[in-house]
């Protein structure tokens, strides 16, 4: 019927012009089958006589004398059956020259020969069935937002009166305060229209001054009708609650996400394309799978609203490019501080220095081996590491947000290797160049430097200022650790090109890909010379400023890379890179970090909650991979001789070689997961008491300061570091202490909490008095018992979701969620 309407459409169309018989368009010749093909050409002929004449019988003998095909003949039938061109049926599938996906030739063939009959002033009447006008050119709702670091009093002092003036002359029809953000919970405003034209013009009155004092510049997006009338009924429903200051009295600031089960504008649209009724499932806000579910989300905004004894949720946002300044500020603050030191505290001289005799350049490991700029080289670097292994552990949650299984495994091989790297990299200061010796025979002094027990150590070097062997084997082990480091940048750097390039390079200009792309391959030939280079030095058996572009080396690769490495500096310059490779992340991109003492399940941040946590625990196991680790120590190394009076022994075993090589590492590693500890208690301390615990949190940053000082062990000199480790003591009994306070109401400490401290102070006083090794152990299997001390908490449940930068306009929400699917 629809082809019998195309056709007499045309008849009629065509009588009208006068004309006997139309010539096809341009594009019905796009469509039209000749020889089983389409073509495209303008020299078509009908194939077939006029209607009620008989064609010519094909002769006996074809071309060839050959008989014409079965086939042949078959379709020449079929052709004979319909009297035009274009209602012919298709021929099979290997003669219709379907292109690649997406092209216009996999349409169905039935489709475009209709298409190609209709005519092009009737085209603008055929859309898709799912087809929306644009929102500039139908909506009449807008939205106003703020930035989000602006001042909550300004916020509050801003009125339903204030913002009609704002658009003034225009006359708004409704005007709702402080709807919540989905996600975020930000305070919103939505101000509703008669018409599309007063929405458009008042459109442009976006940064303009809001309010009073004129210092709020909100920003004003057109918006869909169902987020207008999502905004109605949440009003609707807060009505009793809101209706205490009147509608010119601010609405309180929501700072923290609301526990109700939102649906975001991409859910919504596949229910509606479900249901098939936009305008009814649009005006949703609240859903649930049943009654009861909506009653407890209910109950959670409540909570959450009021202030009660639990949160409904808490949102923390962690960004990559935070993490990778500070990556680089720490390395260079680090590098700055113990330069300084190296030039005003310490016996450096550019004439016996081992580097510099080494090397015959200077080199900045220069300032991290002297005693005692390698105090904080080994403290700074030690924070450095520590935000690397952050950097890739957030790499690795952004990942898991995708729900990838097989790009989850590749990336936490990627992962496992760079943390290895990382923090094997501080055994770059396990190694001591300058050993404490007394000076034996005739020889000149390299350092000189006075014991604690004002004994005088001196650090030899022959006359003729030559390195010893022993000198050269401590300078190439000491360097085998930085190769190893740069080895595993590399990798990773090459990794998180390509993660970004699949994440962001879609909305990256021509330019900038050329620059990044250019940037990260001068990255890589930097890093990779440097590592291969370092590595050639460390192969020779002489030192490098003896054959460095002076000798010919046996290996003619090695050769080569050394001759490169000359001409090019990436010694000097290789490092570099490392420190800023990580910034490519586009600025936005990071993960959110949703805690709650509920499931969040019945909070809708897009994603469900991905399990929970009993911070009592994860503290307890953290603890007990710091006792295995000292427990390792006094087995594998011969603490119990030394004739140093250490308050703990144990702790001596980070200097033992070649245990330190592994345990300092571990250790480095166990302190990173121990803040991770103290962080979920805080954020269960805070969810259970609707504040921030200050005092708890001055506490947790005593202990986790002096356990993470106690990696100053390493260092051969450092016999004041017990400082470090009393802190820590004295901080983890007041922690204790803390904790069974709030967990007992704020009613004192209880009785296992004081055994389990008093224990704790017995055991610490006779390890120091008597230095007898079982009590070592002793210390360590009670800080085991960590748990029985402190009582569990509530769990808390953990969502993560992806921050992919800076957001479209709410207008063009609905193509991007149909761009995601």
């Amino acid at each position: 019927q629809e082809l019998a309407f195309v056709r007499d459409f045309c008849e009629l169309r065509s009588a009208a012009a006068g004309a006997a018989a139309a010539a096809p368009s341009e594009r019905a010749l796009l469509v039209v089958r000749r020889g089983g093909r389409y073509s495209g050409g303008t020299n078509f002929r009908v194939r077939r006589p006029p209607r009620g004449k008989k064609e010519e019988e094909e002769p006996e003998m074809w071309a060839g004398n050959r008989k014409p095909s079965p086939a042949y003949l078959h379709r020449r039938k079929i052709e004979e059956q319909f009297d035009s061109p274009f209602i012919q049926p298709s021929g099979h599938r290997g003669t219709s020259r379907r292109g690649k996906k997406g092209h216009f030739a996999l349409l169905d063939k039935y489709i475009r020969r209709v298409d190609a009959l209709v005519p092009e002033e009737m085209e603008h009447l055929i859309k898709p069935l799912a087809w929306k006008p644009p929102g500039e050119l139908s909506e009449t709702t807008l939205k106003l937002t703020f930035e989000e670091d602006v001042d909550g009093k300004l916020l509050e002092e801003v009125t339903e009166q204030d913002v009609r003036r704002y658009f003034a002359p225009l006359e708004p029809q409704g005007v709702v305060m402080n709807f919540p953000n989905v996600e975020t919970g930000a305070p919103q405003i939505f101000v509703n229209f008669e018409t599309n034209e007063e929405c458009r013009e008042a459109r442009s009155r976006d940064a303009e001054p809001l309010g009073s004092k004129g210092i709020l510049r909100p920003q004003v997006r057109i918006s869909r009708a169902h987020w207008w009338k999502k905004a109605q009924k949440w009003k609707a429903e807060n009505a009793e609650a809101l209706e205490g200051g009147g509608s010119d009295v601010a609405k309180p600031l929501i700072t923290e996400a609301p526990a109700a089960k939102l649906l975001t504008s991409e859910e919504e649209d596949e229910e509606e394309e479900k249901e098939g009724d936009h305008e009814a499932l649009a005006a949703k806000l609240l859903t649930s799978e049943d009654e009861g579910e909506e009653e407890e989300g209910k109950g959670d905004l409540e909570a959450a609203e009021g202030g009660g004894e639990e949160h409904g949720a808490l949102q923390v946002n962690v960004y990559f490019r935070s993490l990778a300044w500070a990556y680089a500020i720490t390395f260079f603050s680090t590098v700055a501080i113990a330069g300084v030191v190296t030039f005003t505290a310490t016996a450096f001289s550019w004439e016996t220095d081992k580097i510099l005799l080494f090397y015959g350049v200077f080199n900045p490991c220069t300032w991290f081996d002297h005693y005692p700029a390698k105090v904080f080289a080994t403290a700074g670097m030690g924070v450095f590491l520590l935000v690397g292994f952050a950097y890739s552990l957030l790499i690795f949650v952004s990942v898991v947000c995708e729900g990838r299984l097989l790009k989850t495994i590749w990336t936490g091989l990627f992962i496992s290797l760079v943390s290895f790297a990382d923090f094997v990299f501080v055994n770059v200061f396990t190694t001591n160049l300058y050993p404490e010796e007394d000076a034996v025979g005739e020889a000149r002094r390299l350092h000189g430097v006075t014991t604690a027990n004002g004994t005088s150590a001196l650090t030899m070097i022959s006359e003729m200022g030559e390195l010893t062997q022993e000198d050269i084997a401590t300078i190439k082990l000491h360097t085998i650790f930085y190769i190893a480091w740069v080895v595993a940048q590399t990798v990773f750097s090459v990794y998180l090109f390509a993660l970004v390039k699949d994440r962001a390079a879609v909305h990256w200009s021509k330019w900038k890909k050329r620059i990044l792309t250019g940037f990260m391959c001068v990255s890589w030939y930097g890093m990779g010379m440097a590592a291969t280079a370092m590595l050639v030095m460390i192969l020779q058996p002489e030192p490098k400023v003896e054959w460095y572009l002076k000798k010919d080396l046996a290996s003619s690769a090695q050769h080569i890379a050394i001759y490169v490495d000359g001409f090019t500096g990436t010694s000097a310059w290789g490092w570099l890179p490392i420190m800023l490779f990580r910034l490519i992340m586009p600025s936005g991109c990071g993960v959110r970090f949703t805690f709650s003492l509920k499931g969040l399940n019945c909070i809708k941040h897009g994603l469900e909650d991905q399990g929970c946590v009993i911070p009592e625990v994860w503290m307890q196991r953290c603890l007990q991979i710091v006792a295995l680790i000292m427990a390792m120590g006094g087995v594998f190394s011969h603490v119990w001789e030394f004739a140093n009076d250490s308050e703990i022994r144990l702790f001596l075993a980070l200097r033992e070689k070649p245990f330190a090589y592994f345990g300092a590492p571990a250790y480095l590693c166990a302190c990173g997961i121990v803040l991770i500890g103290l962080s979920l208690q805080l954020v269960q301390r805070h969810l259970k008491e609707s504040a921030f615990p200050k005092r708890l949190a001055a506490t947790a940053a005593v202990l986790f300061l002096g356990l993470f000082g106690c990696i100053l062990y390493i260092l051969d000199r450092a016999d004041w570091v017990w400082i470090c480790f009393v802190a820590f003591q004295l901080a983890y009994f007041a922690w204790v202490a803390e904790l069974d306070w709030y967990a007992r109401g704020r009613a004192g400490v209880g009785p296992y909490a004081v055994v389990y401290i008093l224990t704790g102070v017995a055991i610490f006083a006779l390890t120091v008095v008597t230095h007898f090794w079982a009590l070592y152990y002793a210390y360590l299997v009670w800080l085991c018992l960590y748990g029985h001390a402190v009582p569990d908490g509530p769990r808390v449940y953990i969502a993560s979701h992806l921050l992919e930068g800076n957001a479209e306009d709410e207008s063009s929400s609905a193509d991007a969620g149909i761009r995601s699917r």
